[in-house]
């Protein structure tokens, strides 16, 4: 279930996964903005991450620049005492205190091309001397809190100290190495928008060449996830090139097919006629001789002789002045004239 804020938080989001309309036993909580700020507080951060209700694993997403110690070591231990297990995120950017955040996971994992910031607290004072001097106590004292906050790291108290003076940027490879996350995750493709630098204006130094670096390699991610594509998209329009060719091929084959119908429907329907043609003549040629007229000759030699001045009879001619009888319904005269024609077919 999402989580609501009546003062609708811009810097942090939380909501419960589902499953089929249920609450799963896992959570996501997002901070992707300044800890603290458009007057959202700790406490209703608190009261957010109460009304989640019983959860098991809280994944924690951080891309911040920080913001106000209190909120934020507030937020550190709230996230503490969860009895949820916490899995840190660092998604592009955990600088100042969103670094101290990051340390509250049980387990804490960090993008390829994200990066992890840590420095001593600073504030701007104003007052006489004893009010400067008790400003400066009170740093030392948050200073003291927050090199508490990164004891997961394997550096010693001299080389903490040594780092949070000089404001040091950690890629991931070099948080791992120093102990400050587990496990490195692959590019996060989003981290390469902490370029234009707005979230860390107000730090004193900006390592340039390692966003560049970090950019650099979000631009050989992306094309590299965009090659992928066009991969899958080349893949696609190959499979389709194929299905088309398989398509005209089949095309092809029935056209053969229905052409060789076409030429066997043709010479059966011819042969069936001539059959029909010689099966009407033999039964014409039966009924003459039960009625007691005697057949016709064959005089083939006559006939041949009749036509010479005609020219030889060809099959076509045969066949038109055959049937023309059936028009006239002069079927004596259509046997005679078979029995006279007949070797014009070939018997």
């Amino acid at each position: 279930m999402s989580v609501e804020n009546p003062k609708n938080p811009t810097w942090f989001g939380m909501f419960r996964n589902m499953d089929n309309g249920e609450p799963t036993a896992e959570a996501e909580i997002s901070i992707y903005d300044n800890i603290g700020g458009f007057g959202v507080t700790a406490n209703d951060f608190i009261a957010a991450l109460k009304n989640l209700g019983d959860v098991e694993t809280i994944n924690l997403r951080i891309a911040s620049g920080g913001g106000s110690i209190v909120e934020g070591n507030t937020i550190y231990n709230a996230l503490k005492r969860h009895s949820a297990k916490i899995i840190t995120h660092v998604d592009s950017l955990a600088a100042s205190m969103a670094s101290v955040i990051a340390m509250a996971g049980d387990e804490v994992r960090m993008a390829e091309n994200a990066l992890l910031m840590i420095h001593n607290p600073w504030t701007m004072s104003i007052g006489g001397a004893d009010q400067l001097r008790k400003d400066a106590d009170l740093l030392d004292k948050m200073e003291s809190n927050i090199r508490t906050s990164y004891a997961r790291s394997n550096l010693s108290a001299e080389e903490l100290d040594a780092a949070m003076e000089a404001e040091t940027y950690y890629t991931a490879a070099e948080a791992l190495e120093a102990g400050f996350i587990d496990a490195i995750d692959g590019a996060n493709l989003a981290a390469a928008s902490i370029g234009d630098m707005e979230t860390l204006k107000d730090f004193a130094s900006v390592p340039q060449a390692k966003i560049d670096g970090i950019k650099i390699e979000c631009q050989a991610r992306q094309i590299e996830s965009l090659s992928v594509q066009l991969d899958e998209v080349r893949g696609e329009l190959e499979c389709r090139d194929e299905a088309l060719a398989f398509a005209n091929a089949s095309i092809e084959t029935l056209k053969a097919d229905a052409e060789t119908l076409k030429t066997e429907h043709a010479e059966a329907l011819e042969k069936a006629t001539e059959q029909t043609a010689q099966a009407i003549s033999n039964k014409a040629a039966e009924l003459l001789a039960e009625s007691g007229v005697p057949p016709i000759e064959n005089e083939p030699e006559k006939h041949h002789g009749e036509q010479g001045s005609k020219g030889k009879m060809t099959e076509e001619q045969f066949w038109a002045e055959y049937r023309e009888f059936d028009k006239r319904g002069d079927y004596e005269g259509k046997n005679i004239f078979y029995q006279e024609n007949k070797h014009v077919l070939g018997q």
